[in-house]
This record gives structure tokens, C-alpha cells and sequence, in this order.
């Protein structure tokens, strides 16, 4: 599946390893596993790391700003709590973040949870200048893993590289206490390249293939990830689109995930499509549906639905996404799916019919 969304009420930390094996990642306090999203005004493919930690090594240049860093600062590791230091910092930054924002430090770790009800082991590393708290990173334990979940830092010590250092601090944490694998979350990697490139920084990098094989970072590039499909898929519409002069507009749509766990409605559930009219209030689009390998035309219009406006409150885009992207704002339903076809050419021979009846 393209993206699936796991709460678990109970997890051990034997669990976690296996979970975080299988290529989920944490998400406030559910559980995610997803292969592409909207980034950087494109589609980008999901690409899970890992580090194999039974022989990894710094390189010379982490040493030295381990080196060069702790003889600075001072740091604490303890379990994970929120105060209002800690949450300055995640309002100062939030706005660097590439794609969604939850609007505080309690929602990002816990959702509405008491965080004395999380079924994670939850872990901080707080960086100090003196009295002052300069940085703090959020990680999780499993049984032989441990995996990053968040890094803050005050942009007043940018050139200290606090987000880097946090991130080595895990994994010498890791290292110590006997862990095998460190998991710094994914990079997003697109036809702008690398997202979250900074991680590919560390050694005995792992990736997870399309196929769930972790195998060395080396051969990332070799696989046939799913923007490349869609990019594929994308330019072939807009060769039959120019071919016969119809006007569309490309339209990110970073709310494709919510197609694949609300079933109550018939929702656009891919990460862009093609505008091509609208008509009292509704869009006529198409789509290429991933999974099915099919073509979608069909009439589409905001929901207007309390408990998923609710959602898009509480869980909005980031600036970085706004000021990058041509996007949707509202998540999308079907009011009508006129075809669905594995014909491309049918697929346009229908929108055709559609404008010529629209007049």
C-alpha cells in the first residue's frame, strides 16, 4: 500500500524494532509507513535509512565537532519531557519544516494523548550553554534499534551545527548502550534531487527497497522509485494534453493521504493531478491512480465535513510547502468518477467529450 497508518495501544520494544524494520516510522502517536509525498513543489519517493551500528565509525569531521562541540556545551539524556523552553524552540523552528506542522511540541509527540499514555519509550538529549538550552532531540528505544524522531536547536548557535550534533549524540548513545541500528527517519528523494539530504552524511547506511530488502545506500539510485513512475505518467498527459489543446494546470495535493483511511467518502488520493474545468464549484480532473494502474476523470469538490476540517486545523502545511508549491488547499471528494480506464488515450478522449458537453 501506498500509505498506511497504524495507533497501536501497546507496543514492546521488540515491536518497534520489527515495525521499524518494516519501513514505519513514528507520527505523533500513531505509526506510519508511506512510499511518496508532496515536497519542494514536486512529488517526492520515500526512501527509509538506516545505520548499522556493530562497527560503524565516525568520519574525521564528525569527530572533530563532537570534539569541538562538547568542550562548548554540556548535555543531558533523560526521558523526554515538554516545558516552555523546549517549546519556544519548536515554535522558533516550525516554520523550517518542509511539509506539515502540528501547532505545538504535545500534538507533534503525543497527538491529544497524556503523554503518560504513549505507548512510546520516549528519550531527549538537551544541549546547554551555561544555564541556557541551546538544543533538544527526541528519540525512541526499541530492543536493538532506536530511532530519531525530532531535533531543535536555537538558530542564535547556527554555526555550531547543534542539528548534526544531536543526531551523533544518538548514535553514540546508541553505540554504548549496545543497539544495532540507528533509524534517522527517510530522505525524499525527487527530480530535484535529495530532501533531508544532511543524513546521508552518516556511515553504514542502509535503505529499504520497494520491496522491503534493506540493502547498502550505494544502490539507491539503481531502483525504479515511484516519482519516477509518476513523472513517467505525467509527461505522457501532457504530450496528449498539448496534442489536443487542452488547457490544464498541473495541482499538487498534499492531502492524498486521508483517500486511505476515511471511507466514508470517495477521495482524490494521489499527490497531483490535472485540473482541467471547473463548473459550480466543481473540478473536473484527472488522475493516475498508482496502485491500480488506471486513469481517473471525474468531478471532484471540497469536503465539508467537521471532523476532517478539524484535522486540517490542527495538522497544517508549513510555510516552507506554501511558498514552494502550487497546491490544493482542501482535501477532495468525488461528486461524480466518470471513467476510470488503463487507456490513457481513452482517458482524454473522454475529458474531450466532457468539454465539448460543458460548451
Amino acid at each position: 500500500m501506498l500509505v498506511e497508518v497504524y495507533q497501536p495501544k501497546s507496543l514492546s520494544p521488540s515491536r518497534l524494532d520489527k515495525l521499524l524494520a518494516g519501513g514505519w516510522f513514528r507520527t505523533s502517536s500513531s505509526i506510519s509507513r508511506l512510499q511518496y509525498l508532496c515536497i519542494d513543489g514536486t512529488v517526492g519517493s520515500v526512501i527509509n535509512i538506516r545505520a548499522k551500528l556493530s562497527d560503524y565509525q565516525f568520519s574525521k569531521s564528525f569527530r572533530k565537532l563532537l570534539a569541538k562541540n562538547k568542550k562548548k556545551f554540556t548535555h543531558i539524556i533523560r526521558k523526554a519531557s515538554i516545558d516552555e523552553v523546549k517549546e519556544m524552540l519548536y515554535q522558533k523552528q516550525k516554520s523550517r519544516f518542509e511539509i506539515f506542522v502540528m501547532e505545538n511540541l504535545h500534538v507533534f509527540l503525543y497527538d491529544y494523548l497524556d503523554a503518560r499514555d504513549c505507548v512510546f519509550d520516549t528519550y531527549e538529549i538537551a544541549v546547554y550553554d551555561g544555564d541556557r538550552l541551546v538544543a533538544v532531540s527526541f528519540f525512541d528505544l526499541g530492543f536493538q534499534s532506536i530511532a530519531s524522531i525530532l531535533g531543535l536547536h536555537d538558530q542564535d548557535y547556527q554555526k555550531y551545527s547543534l542539528g548534526t550534533y544531536t543526531m551523533l549524540l544518538e548514535i553514540e548513545y546508541a553505540k554504548a548502550k549496545g543497539f544495532t541500528c540507528y533509524y534517522p527517519g527517510y530522505v525524499v528523494l525527487s527530480n530535484k534531487g535529495y530532501t533531508f539530504d544532511y543524513k546521508l552524511r552518516l556511515a553504514n547506511l542502509e535503505y529499504r527497497d520497494i520491496l522491503g530488502e534493506w540493502k547498502p545506500i550505494s544502490e539507491v539510485e539503481s531502483e525504479y522509485w515511484i516519482h519516477q513512475v509518476l513523472e513517467e505518467k505525467k509527461q505522457a498527459i501532457e504530450t496528449l494534453f498539448e496534442k489536443y489543446n487542452i488547457d490544464c494546470q498541473e495541482v499538487l495535493y498534499p492531502y492524498f493521504a486521508i483517500a486511505h483511511f476515511i471511507t466514508h467518502y470517495q477521495c482524490v488520493s494521489t499527490a497531483i493531478y490535472f485540473l482541467i474545468s471547473e463548473r459550480h464549484h466543481q473540478q473536473l480532473i484527472l488522475e493516475y491512480l498508482i496502485e491500480e494502474a488506471t486513469y481517473r476523470v471525474g468531478y471532484v469538490s471540497p469536503i465539508n465535513d467537521i471532523f476532517i476540517e478539524m484535522m486540517v486545523e490542527n495538522v497544517k502545511l508549513s510555510d516552507k510547502f506554501i511558498t514552494t508549491s502550487h497546491y490544493y488547499k482542501r482535501p477532495l471528494k468525488y461528486e461524480e468518477i466518470v471513467l476510470e480506464t488503463i487507456s490513457l488515450p481513452q482517458a482524454i478522449a473522454k475529458i474531450l467529450e466532457l468539454k465539448v458537453f460543458e460548451g
